[in-house]
């Protein structure tokens, strides 16, 4: 992927839209291997590019805020997090949702941002207390031997 990017930026310059989806790609196959830091980079990047030629009210961009609040989110960056997921699904709302009141489509989209969160911090805090437990039972055994 990284040499198609680099293949891409040689033909074409940074400022291509299918970077864009090189960098989507990339950032959720480095999200997937747990390099979130990175990842939050490589979809930043896309999402620069996508709001350069969908305009920032676009699908397209939302989108690449869902990814990029997700990256954040993993990085333990809650308040910027709902900055994007609440930039995205503002786009939503007025692209998709149009023939719902407003009030019943910010009901629904606090729901669902609640669900979203709790969700990762659930995992979060599960990954955190799993990697403690693992810490605490290597050095009780490292006291033990010693």
């Amino acid at each position: 992927m990284y040499r198609a990017k680099y293949l891409l930026h040689l033909i074409y310059g940074n400022n291509h839209l299918e970077q864009a989806a090189f960098d989507i790609n990339i950032g959720m196959m480095l999200h997937t291997k747990g390099d979130t830091k990175n990842s939050q980079r490589f979809l930043e990047s896309a999402l620069r590019l996508h709001k350069k030629f969908h305009g920032s009210n676009s699908v397209q961009v939302a989108m690449c805020n869902i990814l990029v609040a997700r990256a954040l989110a993993h990085n333990a960056d809650f308040r910027e997090a709902m900055k994007y997921q609440k930039h995205a699904l503002e786009v939503y709302a007025e692209k998709v949702l149009v023939t719902e009141k407003r009030a019943q489509v910010y009901t629904r989209i606090h729901i669902v941002r609640a669900v979203f969160y709790l969700n990762d911090v659930i995992e979060m805090v599960l990954c955190f207390s799993t990697e403690r437990m693992t810490n605490e039972q290597g050095s009780a055994v490292l006291s033990s031997v010693h």
